[in-house]
């Protein structure tokens, strides 16, 4: 039941700048462990918000053994301290914060290898367009217009239109 909140919350990390690290490897379980601790912790509020009074949040339901406002509370903290693990609270320690560190580096160095990767291809294919297709350039290497290649295909005469 609370996987599809969770699943939500995730969404909302992931949709979120600055979080990107969440999903990198050393903190992509933690933070599964929060989005599912934060979810329960929220089922267990909208059920007690459906509570007649705040009396019924003190009393624990029959055969159970603790209330749902103790429950509620044990939830919380437990969001709490995966909040904490992964660095979604002001004042983590220096341990999260330079596997914070770590993580953003990676995304940063991955993004640019990407970016260099892809300028790469772009420059491949125009050394092959060049190669291939040598009327499509003029002597400085520039794309020439449709119509300049037609007056050249056509002996230099317009076509007219």
């Amino acid at each position: 039941m609370y996987s599809s909140v969770a699943l939500e919350i995730e969404r909302d990390l992931k949709a979120t700048p600055g979080l990107e690290y969440l999903f990198e490897r050393e903190f992509k379980a933690d933070t599964w462990a929060y989005c599912v601790a934060q979810a329960r912790a929220d089922l267990v509020e909208a059920w007690m918000d459906r509570m007649g009074s705040v009396e019924d949040w003190a009393q624990a339901a029959e055969g159970g053994v603790s209330s749902p406002s103790e429950e509620f509370l044990e939830l919380s903290s437990r969001a709490s301290t995966w909040a904490t693990r992964i660095g979604l609270v002001p004042n983590i320690g220096a341990e999260v914060t330079a596997r914070i560190v770590a993580a953003r580096t990676r995304i940063e160095l991955r993004e640019r290898r990407r970016a260099e990767k892809k300028a790469e291809r772009e420059a491949m294919k125009l050394a092959y367009r060049r190669a291939a297709h040598p009327l499509d350039f003029d002597a400085e290497g520039n794309l020439r217009s449709v119509e300049d290649r037609l007056k050249d295909i056509r002996g230099g005469e317009s076509d007219g239109r």
